[in-house]
């Protein structure tokens, strides 16, 4: 189904993070395919300044880059509130977006 919305263009389909995100926020995701082996880490950060939360979703080899955690608005390190795998984050909580939730996996 996914390949065949792709063939004909149909608009009703996305890859990558952010563009899950978003349609996973206007509530327009069915069916939601994830390969099994995503190394995406979601985490929530603290700002300082207030009690607004940012999330990011970065790669494991980008954790280490500080840029990532520090607020554009202030240039102070943000408070990590919670570290979780984007996988693990998608599965427990593809009830409160009402998708179904396939893993891809690494098999032939």
């Amino acid at each position: 189904r996914y390949f065949n919305e792709i063939s004909i263009d149909s608009g009703k389909f996305c890859f990558g993070v952010e563009s899950t995100l978003l349609a996973l926020e206007a509530g327009a995701v069915d069916i939601l395919i994830v390969w099994e082996n995503l190394e995406i880490i979601r985490f929530k950060l603290k700002k300082h300044s207030n009690t607004e939360n940012v999330y990011i979703h970065i790669r494991p080899d980008q954790e280490s880059n500080k840029k990532y955690f520090v607020d554009p608005d202030t240039g102070i390190e943000m408070e990590i509130a919670e570290r979780v795998l984007f996988l693990d984050w998608l599965s427990e909580n593809y009830k409160d977006f009402g998708y179904f939730l396939f893993l891809r996996l690494n098999v032939t």
